[in-house]
């Protein structure tokens, strides 16, 4: 039975991974990044900004992305090496 709720817990952890991910690469750039000229906003538009040109909005994206990774990353370690 707790093996089937970390399964379903990692399979929530990996999709609010990817729903994070999609949301900072296709969100509206004025949206997550630092003001900036218009002809920087089309550098980042094909690809993930770095992290020093995010406003604290897309701080807190980056953030909980790399935290739902790491909760991840962690129940993997939990279901297949240390069990």
């Amino acid at each position: 039975m707790a093996d089937q709720i970390m399964i379903m817990t990692l399979l929530l952890c990996m999709n609010a991974t990817f729903g994070f991910y999609i949301y900072i690469r296709f969100s509206p750039r004025k949206m997550i990044l630092i003001a900036m000229p218009e002809s920087e906003y089309e550098r980042y538009k094909e690809s993930i900004p770095p992290l020093s040109k995010l406003n604290p909005y897309g701080w807190k994206l980056a953030i909980g992305m790399g935290s739902t990774i790491a909760g991840c990353l962690l129940l993997l370690i939990k279901l297949f090496l240390i069990h």
